[in-house]
């Protein structure tokens, strides 16, 4: 059996897929039980809007991580059309309005990952309507604040995270460009150190 999460799950034949239930049953049932951070997080959703989303499926398709999720009905974001060659693996959702692509990528992620600038009570609707659809579901949240503290402690911090609750599907949410102005940058670069930690 491979030792990444993601070969494991090319072995046994299951790509991205809306029906996680599956891919999470034949892999207990295929004998993956030990996560440690390079078997974690090898998938990650993201609904493809711009800002902490768009950074995350970017930095996932560089470093060659699998990555899916739901986008609204006909792949509307704040800049247009979200590109349907470059993000191809996200699915639409029956609505064309953000909340439903919201509660269903927390719906079909083992965690939800939240990057901001600032504190929690600057979060703006998208955001806060994460934090309570991961309490719908009973799914782990953790939420970090680029400007808190450096990025050694928050990687620290996210690592620990994935491993205590054993996240193999990771969903990524934060603020878009237009209402924090620089997120996108600032989340791509720790992202990007995060996710070559968890990979090598």
């Amino acid at each position: 059996m491979h030792g990444i999460l993601c070969d494991v799950i090319l072995e046994i034949g299951y790509d991205f897929t809306s029906l996680i239930q599956h891919c999470q049953n034949a892999l207990v049932h295929f004998g993956l039980q030990e996560f440690k951070p390079s078997t974690i997080g090898c998938i990650l959703s993201a609904g493809g809007q711009t800002g902490v989303d768009r950074s995350a499926l970017d930095v996932a398709i560089e470093l060659n991580y699998k990555y899916g999720g739901w986008c609204p009905r006909g792949r509307k974001a704040e800049d247009g059309i979200i590109d349907p060659i470059k993000y191809a693996n996200l699915e639409e959702t029956l609505s064309n309005n953000y909340p439903q692509r919201t509660e269903f990528n927390v719906r079909d992620s083992d965690g939800t990952l939240i990057i901001i600038l600032g504190s929690n009570d600057t979060m703006g609707r998208g955001s806060k309507l994460t934090v309570h659809m991961t309490k719908k579901y009973e799914k782990p949240l953790l939420i970090i604040n680029l400007n808190q503290e450096d990025n050694g402690e928050n990687e620290a911090k996210v690592i620990e995270w994935l491993s205590t609750n054993k996240i193999k599907i990771l969903n990524v949410a934060g603020p878009r460009e237009e209402t924090t102005p620089g997120i996108y940058k600032q989340a791509e670069q720790f992202l990007r150190s995060l996710l070559q930690k968890i990979k090598s």
